[in-house]
């Protein structure tokens, strides 16, 4: 079985997979996928950057590229989790398997700072104004591009996170 979590900056998505850990779902996130490609290049490993890799890549191998390199990774009998899903491509191409479902993490806004601002990681929104501009960027009309949104309409589940990680 797979999994695929989607979800805004501090829903949740992460606290969702490692609960599905525990579970024996190996976890495999888009943006680790990201991350080892910046790697590769020698280029600093921030948001933008993961987000212009992301899409150069959509742009240079099509917009399911992210899903394909994650499916690469599964053997059989495993079950997985995909974290960080951002394209309605790949998706699609998930969606291709019996066994996939697609979840939407949700959590108010107010809470999703608070989350961010405890976590304090470097590059992490400190202030609601600036978590609506970093979420805007991940909101593009580009079909090659995050379209988060798009994402979140696509799933089969949304889990309404506005509460304690032990609810």
């Amino acid at each position: 079985m797979i999994i695929g979590i989607t979800g805004n900056y501090g829903s949740g998505k992460d606290t969702v997979a490692h609960i599905l850990e525990k579970m024996n779902f190996r976890h495999v996130s888009f943006s680790d996928l990201l991350r080892e490609e910046l790697k590769k290049r020698k280029k600093q490993i921030t948001r933008d950057n993961l987000i212009d890799i992301g899409n150069e890549l959509r742009k240079e191998y099509g917009p399911s590229v992210l899903a394909g390199m994650a499916l690469e990774k599964m053997e059989d009998g495993e079950n997985f989790v995909f974290t960080s899903i951002r394209n309605p491509e790949e998706v699609k191409k998930l969606a291709e398997r019996k066994d996939f479902l697609m979840v939407n993490v949700i959590s108010p806004e107010k809470e999703r700072i608070k989350r961010l601002v405890n976590r304090n990681r470097e590059e992490d929104p400190k202030t609601l104004q600036e978590l609506r501009e970093k979420e805007a960027r991940e909101n593009s009309s580009d079909p090659k591009a995050q379209q988060l949104n798009k994402v979140a309409q696509m799933a089969k589940v949304v889990l309404n996170n506005d509460s304690t990680k032990e609810k």
